[in-house]
């Protein structure tokens, strides 16, 4: 197997973007992970496919495996690097978008990302976060990021059961002045019990021409301990503090 290289890039919003380099030749198969984006500026109609046939992907040391690649549409650009893993423990999904408004006038974008795992029964903790920033690229103006309607900008979730909304109508995200960024962040969780055979999580926003937008949404299923462990958790520490007050 050849092992792949990485350039690694700080985009505006301060995400480490990763490109693939050089190929790997890897085994059967990439996982199941689907990307589709649409554009209201866009007469061509929304592209969608597995992102292993969109772009590059490799498998890297610690058995996750990366996506990347770009796609130019009629009235827009986007690139991404996502990162699933999954083990008996824990189920990630992350990505980094970069969305550029090509057009001279605002659109709005849907954009989702629907990673297949093999199904899992979770009895968890289930944490979304999100790092999103807007740039104007110009030497005037502003350049603004908002929700559409009554849609939350970022949405993620297990199936169609467990569902977590971030950045919640009406929101915007403002950055005034010539090469300005904003930025802002935000998390939540939920508790997690049953069949888990997809995760996901979606964006629906406007953006303001010639601007653009990241957005890092990052999803985590892990574990929560039994009450059982909890308690010895708890002892082990009373012991190690016992100890050390004894030093």
């Amino acid at each position: 197997m050849t092992k792949p290289r990485y350039d690694y890039t700080c985009l505006s919003s301060g995400i480490l973007a990763m490109t693939l380099v050089t190929g790997a030749a890897v085994s059967a198969g990439a996982p199941e992970v689907m990307f589709s984006i649409a554009a209201s500026g866009d007469g061509s109609g929304p592209v969608s496919g597995m992102l292993s046939d969109l772009g590059a992907w490799a498998e890297l040391d610690d058995g996750s495996t990366a996506f990347t690649g770009n796609i130019f549409g009629e009235s827009w650009h986007v690139s991404w690097t996502t990162v699933v893993h999954q083990t008996n423990e824990l189920l990630t999904l992350d990505s980094a978008l970069s969305i550029t408004n090509t057009s001279n006038q605002s659109q709005m974008f849907e954009l989702d990302t629907l990673f297949n795992p093999d199904p899992i029964f979770a009895d968890g903790l289930f944490e979304v976060a999100a790092n999103i920033s807007v740039m104007n690229l110009d030497f005037t103006g502003t350049a603004e990021l908002s929700t559409v309607d009554d849609a939350a900008l970022i949405r993620a979730g297990l199936g169609e059961d467990a569902v977590v909304d971030l950045y919640e109508p009406f929101y915007a995200l403002i950055a005034t002045g010539p090469y300005a960024i904003a930025l802002d962040n935000q998390s939540d969780q939920m508790t997690v019990s049953g069949d888990v055979e997809s995760s996901w999580h979606g964006s629906t926003f406007e953006l303001s021409s010639g601007d653009l937008a990241t957005l890092h949404t990052y999803t985590v299923i892990s574990a929560i301990p039994s009450p059982g462990a909890i308690a010895l958790l708890a002892i082990a520490g009373w012991i190690n503090r016992r100890r050390a007050f004894q030093l």
